[in-house]
């Protein structure tokens, strides 16, 4: 259940602009700007596609190549393990192009089966699929997460 107010943006922001405490700075900081900055958290107004966003989507990306390469576990185990990563970057935080389509292709193919009962999108299409289509889709995660930095790394030179 969600808690509401500010406790939920805090424990659960999503943005490129954490504290070590888990909460946004640009949304939940002080100042007088905190409650307009709060508001355009909310709607998600402050996200734009810098190089903060850029790196923020690298750094997920690389924990989730890190799930893949070392949980323990078939292939569609390691992508529901990769997901916890994945599922944190939105599409802006990925630049336009090949590599965003790549990344939103990840992510549809990851959550398209309709789930049966409880259980989630993610669990209702991995539970159908191939060890074939899984490590696909392992090698694509992979992939993105290579040329972003080989581009990001190009953009800092």
């Amino acid at each position: 259940m969600r808690r509401a107010g500010s406790t939920y943006r805090r424990a659960f922001c999503p943005c490129s602009r954490q504290r070590s405490g888990g909460g946004c700075i640009d949304a939940h900081g002080r100042g007088p700007q905190a409650a307009k900055r709060g508001r355009e958290h909310a709607l998600g107004k402050h996200r734009g596609n810098s190089m903060g966003d850029n790196l923020y989507a690298l750094e997920k990306l690389a924990e989730a190549v890190h799930e893949l390469a070392t949980h323990a576990g078939r292939v569609q185990e390691r992508l529901a393990a990769a997901w916890l990563y994945l599922f944190r970057i939105a599409p802006d935080d990925v630049p336009e192009g090949e590599l965003r389509s790549l990344f939103l292709a990840i992510k549809d193919d990851l959550a398209f089966e309709q789930p049966a009962g409880d259980e989630g999108r993610l669990i209702a299409t991995l539970r159908g699929m191939s060890d074939d289509d899984a490590s696909d889709i392992a090698v694509r995660i992979w992939r993105l997460h290579h040329e972003l930095r080989e581009r990001l790394g190009r953009l800092r030179d």
